[in-house]
């Protein structure tokens, strides 16, 4: 494994920007414990010596962020460390703005700058990228030297590596290689637990195990091929019947090798892999015809954990069960624990390691108290050492570092605007993006008419344009317009995995579809989507951001069936039930998942071909939206599918060798309507492809030798500016922009665990 180091840069005269960890034990402002100081100064010296500039990051203990708390301030480090370093430390009292930017550049050879503590700063455990970025003006190199934080997605930790040349320091070094030996020259009894959907994708991380330890505990999926090996009946389960001679040969190498390998003896099925099905425990060679194995079962965890006992080295990869569905979660949550207890109680190092383990141990709890956990242990699990370790990113040159004066981007959370929208009785449009152009035609619009915005990509969007991409266009937007309130939402979620990465790119606000399964093609039935939305509802609240949940499948009353957005929607005819949210189960749906806005369905869809005539009550029930707000007054409601497709776009595409066929959509008139009843957010997206598509229609067919795609891009911005601005301004959202003052997402995150936020309903409303 190879990992850049301090020592391969020239250190002289430059900034060394070190994140270190001096979370050290204090009484009062007295250092009773030097140790890692200690350790600390004794590797920084030899680069003082050399003429480095040192400039040291660091937190200290758990302050609030965004509050000033003096019992975590570092000032009360510094005698400990000048004392250390035999030299002495500057200190500047905050990590933001121009201050320590001129402390650190003011450093002569060989002086020392300590920063007051990060995690008073929110965007820290954040990992706000602006913060990143106020960071990067501080030193020349990065180095990362704080090992027992950086599996830690903070900006100090992560954001930081990307934007100056980074490195790992001397102690990082150290404990990579510490943790490498003990991954390749354990402490024996050394035991692995090793999970996951299938063998094939774990081929190497057996081969390799199995030859160097003394236990592997098979799981997950990958057991059932084990078990079809032996002749066990699968049912419905997922096994690999063309991975058999792969099986032989693990099972082979590990008897040459004098490892044990354990398999579960019962099992748990199902009939249905879901959320919330019917199980039973079977022994291991009885699963039932129909049934699928979707967990390990009691005995077979009562043997794992007779292994774990002994031990004094276990890795774990992957989880034992469908761990993402309870109740399949049992065996992994129930066998994490013990092997935590092992770690707290100094018996066994213990190691997990890739995303899927690492979700699970969070999970359970327990992810804090195991020796090491990393995201990316694929080099350590299959023996490879020529991987790069993620302490030090591979730098691509200087980053663009904001100016003085910087606007910071006015991202809000749904939340917050969709209660400023109740308060003062609007609606909000939320504008599906793909690319600059469409982003720009928005915020013009929202520019000229005061209006906040709700900017919103799909899963089609992310993967059309990608997280990065997007992520930079909406901060270049905010900072463009940095006095217009923007939300960015992530549109139509299928699962934990997307909603949760959206946040993690930037999204403030997230749409956890449950109305159907993952495959956004099947219905899903009522208790799997509480289950999901609630998931994502308690693990984004977490962090600040806000949840829309979905209640109701998206669908034509007139046909019965669902178009699709981005390959999204449902398969197959749609009863009425299905189409239309009914009001009790949506107050149940509230108190149960505590969404913080909830679309629901009234007959309205995705896509152009809406209705084959102007819609009336019966196939589009705007009366559903009254008697849903009559039921949940204080609950956001939000329209989707409610492109009113205008006849004047329709004919304009038409008119320039366009065949749509006559369509209907939402009349404007009918969605002003549900905004007086409750709605707060209406989604938009088909009508402004119209009028981008239109243009680009007129300019090919009257300018035929055009070939600059601005004189095809500008005419269609404007036209889509034209359609933003009258839709903030029917909806109510014009004026509303300048009265907004963003709310950031650690203070939401406050509110949301207090309870400040809670849905003013309860499960009794739906009686």
């Amino acid at each position: 494994m190879t990992i850049a180091r301090i020592t391969e840069f020239d250190a002289a005269g430059r900034r060394l920007l070190v994140r270190a960890d001096l979370n050290v034990p204090v009484d009062g402002d007295t250092v009773t414990d030097t140790t890692r100081i200690d350790r600390f100064a004794a590797v920084m010296r030899p680069l003082l010596e050399r003429d480095a500039r040192l400039v040291i990051l660091t937190h200290f203990g758990r302050p609030t962020a965004g509050e000033f708390d003096p019992a975590f301030s570092v000032e009360k480090l510094r005698p400990a460390l000048a004392q250390a370093l035999g030299r002495p430390v500057a200190f500047v009292e905050t990590a933001l703005g121009p201050e320590p930017v001129r402390a650190s550049e003011a450093l002569r050879p060989g002086e020392v700058l300590l920063v007051e503590n990060l995690r008073y700063t929110p965007g820290e455990t954040a990992n706000d990228p602006a913060f990143a970025r106020q960071l990067a003006r501080l030193g020349d190199i990065f180095v990362n030297d704080a090992f027992s934080c950086a599996h830690r997605a903070h900006a100090s930790t992560e954001s930081l590596a990307y934007l100056l040349p980074a490195a790992a320091g001397p102690l990082m070094v150290e404990e990579i290689e510490a943790l490498s030996s003990t991954l390749h020259r354990p402490c024996r009894p050394a035991v692995a637990i090793v999970g996951g959907a299938k063998v094939s994708t774990k081929i190497a991380v057996l081969k390799n195990l199995v030859q160097r330890l003394d236990a592997v505990i098979v799981g997950g999926g990958m057991a059932n091929t084990f078990l079809f090996a032996d002749g066990a009946p699968m049912g419905k389960s997922l096994h690999e019947p063309d991975q058999l001679d792969t099986v032989r040969e693990i099972r082979a190498l590990a008897a040459r090798s004098g490892c044990a390998l354990h398999l579960p003896r019962d099992v748990v099925v199902a009939r249905e892999c879901k959320a919330g099905a019917r199980k039973q425990v079977v022994p291991a060679h009885e699963c039932p015809e129909d049934a699928m194995i979707l967990d390990a079962g009691p005995r077979a965890l009562a043997d794992f954990e007779n292994v774990l006992t002994d031990s004094e080295t276990v890795l774990w990869n992957g989880p034992l069960g469908a761990f993402e569905l309870p109740p399949f979660d049992q065996s992994t949550i129930l066998l994490a624990r013990p092997a935590a207890d092992l770690t707290r109680q100094g018996l066994a190092v213990t190691v997990a390691g890739e995303g899927d383990t690492v979700a699970a141990l969070n999970l359970a709890g327990v992810a804090g108290d195991f020796t090491y956990v990393s995201t990316a242990g694929g080099p350590f699990w299959n023996g490879s050492k020529e991987k790069r370790f993620p302490v030090s990113r591979p730098w691509k040159g200087p980053p663009r570092l904001p100016e003085e004066g910087y606007a910071q981007m006015a991202l809000i959370t749904l939340r917050q605007l969709l209660d400023h929208a109740a308060e003062y009785g609007y609606g909000v449009p939320a504008f599906n993006i793909n690319n600059m152009e469409q982003g720009l035609a928005i915020m013009k619009a929202a520019d000229a008419c005061d209006a906040p915005v709700i900017l919103q990509a799909s899963r089609g969007a992310r993967s059309y344009a990608g997280d990065i991409m997007l992520r930079h266009m909406v901060a270049a937007l905010a900072e463009m317009y940095p006095h217009i309130p923007v939300c960015l939402h992530q549109d139509h979620g299928n699962n934990e995995a997307t909603c949760m990465t959206a946040i993690r790119h930037g999204f403030t606000s997230v749409m956890m579809d449950g109305s159907l399964e993952a495959d956004m093609k099947t219905p899903a039935s009522y208790e799997y989507n509480v289950t999901i939305t609630e998931r994502v509802a308690r693990m984004a609240h977490w962090v600040g951001a806000s949840v829309e949940g979905e209640l109701g499948v998206l669908g034509s009353l007139e046909t019965g069936e669902a178009a699709k957005e981005d390959g999204s929607g449902a398969e197959g005819k749609l009863s009425k039930e299905d189409l239309l949210t009914d009001p009790d189960q949506a107050a149940d749906f509230v108190a149960k998942t505590k969404v913080d806005a909830l679309a629901i369905a009234c007959g309205t869809s995705h896509g152009a071909y809406k209705f084959s005539r102007k819609p009336t009550g019966d196939i589009l029930a705007i009366s559903q939206i009254e008697a849903i707000h009559a039921k949940i007054p204080s609950v956001h409601l939000v329209m989707h599918g409610s492109s009113s497709v205008p006849q004047y776009l329709q004919d304009l595409i038409n008119e320039y060798g366009g065949e749509m066929p006559q369509t209907y959509g939402v009349p404007v008139e009918e969605i002003e309507r549900g905004i007086k009843s409750g709605v707060r957010k209406v989604n938009i997206d088909t009508d402004c492809r119209m009028a981008m598509t239109g243009q680009f229609r007129k300019v090919a067919t009257e300018k035929p030798t055009e070939f600059d795609p601005r004189k095809f891009l500008i005419p269609a911005m404007e036209e889509m500016e034209k359609l933003c601005h009258d839709r903030f301004e029917r909806f109510g959202a014009a004026g509303n922009a300048s009265k907004i003052k963003v709310i950031d997402m650690d203070e939401m995150a406050k509110r949301y665990a207090s309870g400040a936020l809670d849905p003013a309903v309860t499960p009794a409303a739906a009686a």
